[in-house]
């Protein structure tokens, strides 16, 4: 059967012969590449289009003004950080100066307490001296560093006239250990141990009582100090 295209070829498929086959072939695979390049070159310039129309409008303007202006603000932002930074740990270290500690807050408690307990018995008020006390925390660190109850003999060579007392050689001075305070309530109430510890030498039978409403005492220091689960109390008191 001679081909229906070259009229020539005899060797044909469906009327087509081999020969014409190819160039049909090849000349579909390169107007399919031109039309891939034309709509690839459209594409672009579309893009192009509208990049340059966005560029050249109002609404990129707004967005670059708006961009530059938060650029702006955290700079400004960025270089008052540090002053602030200062100003705020200043701050924070005056109010925590201000505050009373855990132990201040008990032995402050202790004096108010125990002036309250002499005041009902008619018994005169104690004054609170800072140099008793310095001589009541020294001695309970250093029973709560060797976790054990005893008598320093700093008190027992202090003289009592120093600050104002009688010139007595050494301090009435009591010692205690609140077992029963766990941390947690140590660090809420404070006041509450501090009362506890002035009741278990109320309680005793071993002269802290009678050291704590002698008549004769005029002053008196307390020094509180703990471990992770006891608090030890020491209380220095002058004639």
């Amino acid at each position: 059967m001679i081909c229906d295209i070259c009229k020539k070829n005899e060797d044909t498929r469906g009327g087509i012969c081999g020969e014409c086959t190819g160039k049909i072939t090849k000349k579909y695979k390169k107007n399919q590449q031109s039309r891939q390049s034309i709509i690839a070159v459209t594409v672009v310039f579309v893009i192009l289009v509208v990049m340059i129309s966005f560029f050249s409008s109002d609404a990129f303007n707004k967005i670059t003004e708006n961009t530059q202006e938060s650029m702006s603000k955290i700079e400004i932002v960025q270089k008052q950080e540090p002053v602030n930074t200062i100003t705020q740990k200043e701050t924070h270290k005056e109010t925590s100066n201000n505050l009373e500690s855990l132990d201040e807050r008990a032995e402050k408690s202790m004096f108010n307490y125990l002036n309250e307990k002499r005041a009902e018995k008619g018994i005169v008020k104690l004054s609170y001296s800072d140099t008793l006390a310095t001589l009541a925390n020294s001695n309970s660190k250093i029973n709560a560093d060797d976790n054990e109850l005893k008598h320093t003999q700093v008190s027992r060579a202090f003289n009592c006239k120093v600050i104002g007392g009688k010139d007595t050689i050494g301090t009435a001075e009591v010692v205690t250990v609140d077992q029963g305070s766990n941390p947690i309530f140590y660090q809420t109430s404070p006041e509450l141990v501090g009362k506890r510890l002035i009741d278990s030498w109320l309680e005793s039978k071993t002269g802290h009582r009678e050291a704590l409403l002698d008549q004769s005492m005029h002053y008196v220091g307390f020094g509180v100090d703990t471990t992770l689960i006891d608090v030890y109390g020491t209380g220095e008191l002058c004639p």
